[in-house]
């Protein structure tokens, strides 16, 4: 994983603890991966094996939200990327 590899950074903070500050901000939720955003992570017509990824765009297309991403794989695949 990215965080277990040190290619993603949080500003000093343990991952627990900037998951308990983005879940202070009122207009942030943090979404479950229920068992169809898995399915539909699966079930993409993507050829990327990044299941971390396929999560991330399946939870964007079953609730219809756009992702804040920099990365160019996701944004290049979903069309509702902002960055």
């Amino acid at each position: 994983m990215k965080w277990k590899r040190k290619k993603l950074h949080f500003g000093g903070l343990h991952l627990r603890e900037y998951v308990k500050r983005i879940q202070a901000i009122d207009c942030v939720t943090i979404l479950p991966v229920t068992e169809a955003i898995w399915m539909e992570g699966i079930l993409l017509d993507w050829d990327h094996a990044d299941s971390a990824d396929r999560v991330i765009v399946a939870t964007a297309r079953l609730h219809s939200v756009p992702i804040l991403t920099k990365d160019q794989v996701i944004f290049s695949y979903y069309d509702r990327t902002v960055w």
